[in-house]
């Protein structure tokens, strides 16, 4: 309950991995091949007050904040992976779609210690830290289709597998350097705004790109926002 609770901290997270391959067949069509695997959700950590410490060498106030509870605000997933491959008289077909299940965090009563350093000078805050990882686990259902056609024919398969998989609700973002503190955080870290809402976001993206055959493209794209709102 936030009533119950000293600050509240809500974190939104995504993860998307995109594979993209594209070639011609002999009749100069182009034949597309994707895989796409994109994650998000938010999740909700009530907070009390624990402790705090003057660091004066580093010029910094923390206060320690540890949970009291968490919950999972929203979750979805979009998962496939289609595939065309082409090798006269050959051909082959695979679709791989997929529905999630039994969504939940683990270890739900574990408690979780988050830090905010504040400038002693400025009094504004710097930096949020979450001191463990905040992990959720599903089920995957997926159904598996394929075809193949040569000189006899065509045949068809249809299959289902099953996959326990979890996900991290990391802060994220290119990493800096704190002289004073001979430490890295991730840009995500970075505290803004008011004394008693606080926010940050954090962005890391790869971007692999080849071609020779055919197209090939691979991303990962990670984001992370965060808002700390403290209670007076």
């Amino acid at each position: 309950n936030p009533l119950c609770s000293d600050a509240t901290l809500s974190i939104a997270s995504r993860y998307l991995r995109e594979i993209k391959k594209d070639r011609k067949d002999d009749d100069g069509d182009t034949k597309t091949s994707i895989y796409i695997k994109d994650q998000s959700g938010t999740i909700t950590l009530q907070l009390k007050r624990h402790s705090e410490m003057n660091y004066a060498m580093f010029g910094l106030h923390w206060v320690y904040y540890i949970s009291t509870s968490r919950s999972l605000n929203n979750w979805h997933i979009d998962y496939y992976d289609h595939r065309d491959v082409i090798s006269t008289p050959h051909t082959f077909t695979y679709r791989e779609d997929a529905e999630i299940s039994n969504v939940k965090i683990k270890t739900p009563d574990y408690p979780i210690m988050v830090i905010i350093m504040y400038d002693t000078e400025t009094k504004k805050a710097k930096y949020m830290i979450v001191q463990a990882s905040l992990i959720m686990g599903y089920e995957m259902n997926i159904s598996i289709n394929t075809q193949s056609t040569d000189e006899n024919g065509t045949t068809s398969d249809s299959r289902t597998d099953y996959e326990k998989k979890s996900y991290n609700f990391e802060i994220v973002g290119d990493e800096i350097y704190d002289s004073k503190l001979n430490k890295k955080f991730p840009s995500g870290a970075i505290a803004r705004g008011s004394k008693n809402t606080l926010t940050g976001y954090g962005k890391t993206e790869e971007v692999k790109s080849l071609s020779d055959t055919y197209f090939h493209e691979e991303r990962n794209l990670k984001t992370s926002q965060w808002t700390l709102t403290i209670n007076d």
